[in-house]
């Protein structure tokens, strides 16, 4: 195999699964949505994808000159065209990144009514589509248009960043914790929001990515497979770009009212892009470019490295913040109000919890879009400058504008709190020293 021909590989098997007659003689289905499963013989090996074309006929009523059809792969919808009378069309969608071998595809035709409302056969398998065959090709995924909008990204950062980011991204701990220590003594409300190639990838969206990798790569890693049941649910069937548009303006409404940020500081760019980590690359990109994009109302003074919590736990930081405060919030999946009321001799702490991340924990709720609501009127600001710490994914920018906007002040610190607690997205390089223990008054 080389990396510039299409493989034309062996025959895909088709099974039938909803919408079809027991016995279908001549292949119609029998509703307006037709599923099957089909089960692919090769495996797609990095740096590839999958091309699947679909011949297919559509029934369209007289008088109509075409019909939509939508294809949905693994719940996400991957293409939508017009079909027209007395054609046999082909639908070419791509399917990338690792897949399993059987992967479930939909068929939505739009709603035109059965045949006898105008005027032709009681046939009830009219009503939607017919499959004449399935070619299963694997073709290399050029990935330079990815590398330019990365290189992009990596020329913002360098802008934005001053040198010595790129051998301590750390560098100004200490003016973050001046800016927080100022808003905790004037009582001023304030939120630091970190963005990531997570968050990237949604401010991005459809502009840099696939709907079957937002799918597989925002929502269904934090968020697991039942968020898009969930998202079903309350947007409709087949709405993923609706409830990412709408995860994409909660976090651009947050960075419009942060006071500080973190970013992908130049560090990030290290690596050169390849198959295995150009989406993570190009989500910190994504980043960057949409704060270009928005306006300039964050000095540059006040934009830190994205992972800029992790150094100020290393360096054994926190408590110049935290130390003998009168009230600390949390929003986390775990509770930690004990221990770190106990370690930063805190008076008084209030738990918000949230679903957990689903990649890394077993979570019996769906933090999006079921659940957030709920969070956002749990966060209570019990006077002017209290702090919350917020560990909550790409909703916690969210959930750190409302504590501002209650008069609070929020520290996104993420998986910082899963550092201490042991559990979650503990990264691999944080051992039994992140964990939150008692300490001397």
């Amino acid at each position: 195999m080389t990396a510039t021909t299409a493989m034309t590989l062996p025959p895909v098997q088709l099974i039938r699964r909803q919408g079809w007659p027991p016995a279908p003689s001549d292949g119609w289905s029998i509703a307006d949505f037709a599923s099957v499963e089909l089960v692919f013989p090769t495996p797609v090996p990095a740096g590839f994808a999958r091309l699947v074309e679909v011949e297919l006929d559509v029934y369209l009523p007289r008088g109509r000159p075409h019909r939509s059809v939508s294809v949905v792969a693994a719940e996400v919808p991957v293409a939508t065209r017009l079909i027209y009378s007395g054609r046999t069309q082909t639908l070419r969608f791509a399917l990338n990144g690792p897949l399993p071998e059987r992967i479930a595809v939909g068929f939505l035709c739009e709603n035109v009514g059965p045949p006898r409302d105008h005027g032709e056969s009681d046939d009830a398998r009219q009503l939607g589509i017919r499959i004449h065959g399935i070619v299963d090709q694997i073709e290399p995924i050029d990935l330079d248009p990815k590398r330019r909008v990365i290189a992009f990204g990596r020329g913002i950062s360098e802008a934005l960043f001053p040198p010595v980011s790129v051998t301590d991204a750390w560098h100004n701990l200490d003016h973050l914790i001046a800016l927080v220590q100022e808003a905790i003594r004037s009582q001023t409300p304030f939120s630091f929001i970190r963005f990531g190639d997570g968050e990237g990838r949604l401010l991005g969206s459809s502009m840099f990515f696939t709907n079957m990798e937002l799918l597989r790569e925002t929502i269904g890693y934090q968020y697991g497979a039942e968020a898009i049941v969930e998202i079903d649910r309350l947007y409709g069937r087949f709405r993923l770009e609706d409830a990412i548009a709408d995860l994409r303006q909660m976090l651009l409404s947050s960075l419009d009212n942060a006071d500080a940020v973190g970013l992908p500081s130049p560090k990030h760019f290290t690596p050169e892009p390849d198959a295995s980590n150009i989406n993570g690359l190009l989500g910190f990109a994504s980043s960057l470019i949409a704060i270009q994009q928005r306006p300039a109302h964050i000095p540059a003074d006040n934009l830190f490295d994205t992972y800029i919590f992790h150094g100020m736990q290393r360096r054994s930081l926190f408590p110049r913040i935290l130390d003998h405060l009168p009230f600390v919030g949390l929003v986390n999946h775990t509770d930690l109000s004990q221990p770190i009321a106990e370690h930063f001799h805190i008076e008084r702490t209030h738990f918000v919890r949230i679903p957990g991340h689903k990649s890394f924990m077993s979570v019996d709720k769906v933090h999006f879009p079921t659940m957030y609501g709920e969070i956002l009127e749990a966060i209570e600001v019990p006077f002017p400058g209290a702090v919350y710490l917020v560990g909550a994914g790409y909703l916690g920018k969210v959930y750190c504008d409302a504590v501002k906007q209650k008069g609070g002040i929020a520290l996104d610190i993420g998986s910082v709190f899963d550092g201490w607690s042991g559990v979650g997205r503990v990264r691999r390089d944080e051992n039994a020293f992140m964990r939150m223990q008692p300490r001397s008054p």
